[in-house]
């Protein structure tokens, strides 16, 4: 009986040890693709980007505008128009969760969008990849400004005591 208990024991850790491993791993995978994302839109290398993309991507970009998608042409009119990115991601955590991870960091550089002023600074991400065809994908993304738009009032109205 105490041999069986130290063999549950032992394949228990070794399970365990197993996923801890697998996870490790799929996380790698996960910044592997999002470094390759990255590369490939600093680039302006545009179908390598998409190739990175989950078919139903979603998200908010760095201007603060509405829930948007992916369009591939638009994407391939900006970058012929003078569209240009140099960030830099830098990723604070990666979650997996079986088929789905979550990374959250900031993104760190400029954004030129033709008819608009450079944007510069750093935002917060955070992104949502997603296993489809045996790979990892971004299936939705958020960027806000580090510095928020909130601002401090002196004696502005108590509405809790």
């Amino acid at each position: 009986m105490r041999r069986l208990l130290m063999t549950a024991v032992i394949a228990a850790v070794a399970v365990t040890l197993a996923g801890g491993a697998r996870a490790d791993d799929a996380a790698d995978a996960v910044r592997e693709a999002q470094a390759g994302l990255m590369e490939s839109w600093n680039a302006n290398r545009v179908d390598a980007a998409l190739g990175y993309f989950h078919p139903d991507a979603t998200g908010y970009d760095v201007g603060g505008g509405v829930l948007g998608t992916i369009d591939p042409h638009q994407f391939v009119e900006l970058v012929e128009a003078g569209y240009d990115v140099n960030l830099l991601s830098q990723p604070g955590s990666v979650e997996v969760l079986g088929d789905v991870a979550v990374v959250t960091g900031y993104l760190t550089g400029s954004i030129s969008v033709p008819g608009a002023p450079t944007m510069q600074g750093t935002w917060r991400a955070s992104a949502v990849w997603a296993q489809h065809d045996g790979r990892w994908k971004l299936l939705h993304w958020h960027h806000s400004p580090l510095v928020s738009e909130v601002r401090m009032v002196e004696g502005g109205e108590r509405r809790r005591e």
